[in-house]
């Protein structure tokens, strides 16, 4: 008669013990089998389970499983018949109490769930990883530059301009030099923004022509605000009948780290960086009116002003690892940066009345600031192979202490002449450098990552 065919494990004196109770001899093939799968789940889940991991969190080698030389009271010595049957009982398997000892480089992407289906295959030692990292670019201030009517409403500024999502790529290639350090370069960038936008007004002015746009120069027609506390309307540079304003700003990025591993902790992997990071953010602005004002001649604005910030500086990081179950995982990368800053201003005025150029400024000037800077990302990975994952995730950047083009179109200095007779015009000193701009980039991040 058939007994209960299997005892699952049971703990005895600190070890866990998988033992096949009576069973026919006929069964004898069959047995062995199952016996030989039970005790391989019971050497992975005692790895694992003992901390409460996910099952895939199995370290470099297998568990140590040996055979027992004799079982205790109650149990069965190895090779020894079963009471009551002539079926020899196979080895009895001891299996470790204690977790097996993880290694640093568990910390790869893809070895974990390598080693929970190979558990002979070593570590990867490369990784490449590419991703689709589209931005959008948002300041700390808003730039106006036209108001419709005297200090009306604006109508005309950076808040106007479409600065959304613009496409582009994250690459990340990187290597391990022994069990404990890694070494990763990563560039992100090709991503440029550009938008252009116009006011119009045709409604009557006190000149006996078309357009009630107000500058920038004039404090939008202000007469406390504008830099001469002249009239609250200055010809040839307010009253415009169209304004056009053209923004274009792009962001490139390369950076190389050396990470250190810090031990495993429960289902959380971590890692310190430093490293050097050359950063570029260049800025081209364009901002231009048209006014009938004076009379039968008109007027009229171009100002183009550029600005670049060439950036490198020194690194810090963490990077967290959060494995959520077998074969998806969680990474938060924070990371600081202080640059060294070297900046550059160039800014060209040109005013025309009628036919002729009344006014006209071009200069160039060159600083060196401090300026800080900042990401953090949160991407989750899904493992399709052992060797590759799919990633997708979200991003933000965010530096402080920029020079940008808007926030330094009216330098310190400027002040408007309205001599006798004359057209009033814009009188420049040489250009100082603002660099208390603050910008943050953030978008989606998706792409992948492989290991050799």
């Amino acid at each position: 008669m058939l007994m209960a065919p299997w005892k699952f494990a049971e703990r005895y004196n600190g070890v866990v013990r998988v033992l096949p109770i009576l069973q026919p001899a006929k069964k004898v093939a069959t047995m062995r089998v199952l016996s030989f799968a039970r005790r391989l789940t019971a050497s992975l889940l005692a790895c694992c389970g003992a901390m409460g991991l996910p099952s895939m969190l199995i370290a470099e080698q297998p568990c140590n499983c040996y055979p027992a030389p004799a079982m205790a009271a109650g149990g069965f010595a190895e090779g020894a018949p079963v009471p009551g049957s002539d079926v020899v009982a196979p080895p009895a398997v001891i299996i470790e109490q204690h977790p097996c000892v993880y290694k640093p480089y568990d910390v790869d992407p893809c070895y974990d769930m390598r080693c929970h289906l190979y558990p002979g295959s070593p570590p990867s030692w490369f990784y490449v990883q590419a991703d689709y990292a589209p931005l959008f670019r948002d300041t700390a201030r808003d730039v106006a530059f036209q108001s419709l009517d005297q200090e009306g409403p604006i109508v005309l500024g950076t808040q106007t301009l479409d600065m959304e999502f613009q496409g582009g790529l994250r690459l990340l290639v990187g290597g391990r030099v022994n069990e404990i350090y890694r070494v990763e370069t990563m560039f992100q960038g090709f991503q440029h923004w550009a938008d252009t936008d116009t006011a119009r007004d045709f409604s009557p002015n006190d000149f006996g022509s078309e357009g009630n746009l107000f500058s920038p120069f004039s404090g939008f027609g202000n007469p406390d605000l504008n830099f001469d506390n002249g009239p609250a309307g200055i010809v040839g540079l307010d009253f415009n009948n169209s304004a056009r304003l053209s923004l274009q700003t792009s962001y490139d990025s390369v950076e190389s780290n050396v990470l250190v591993d810090i031990p495993r902790y429960r289902n959380l992997e971590s890692a310190v960086s430093l490293g050097l990071r050359y950063t570029t953010i260049g800025e081209e602005l364009t901002y231009a009116t048209a006014s009938a004002a004076p009379a039968a001649v008109g007027a009229g604005v171009l100002l183009e002003n550029a600005v670049e910030n060439d950036m490198l500086g020194l690194q810090l990081g963490y990077r967290a690892r959060l494995l959520v179950e077998q074969r998806m995982w969680l990474d938060f990368d924070l990371r600081g940066a202080i640059y060294h800053n070297d900046i550059e201003h160039r800014l060209r005025y040109e005013q025309t009345q009628g036919a002729a150029i009344v006014g006209a400024f071009a200069d160039t000037a060159e600083a060196e600031k401090t300026t800080f800077g900042g990401d953090l990302s949160l991407v989750m990975h899904y493992l399709v192979t052992p060797n590759f994952a799919v990633r997708l995730g979200y991003q933000a950047l965010w530096f402080d202490s920029l020079a940008l083009a808007a926030e330094n179109v009216i330098p310190d200095g400027v002040r408007v002449t309205t001599p006798a007779g004359g057209p009033n015009t814009l009188v420049f000193q040489p250009l100082e450098i603002d660099h208390s701009g603050e910008v943050v980039y953030h978008g989606p991040v998706a792409g992948f990552v492989a290991t050799w």
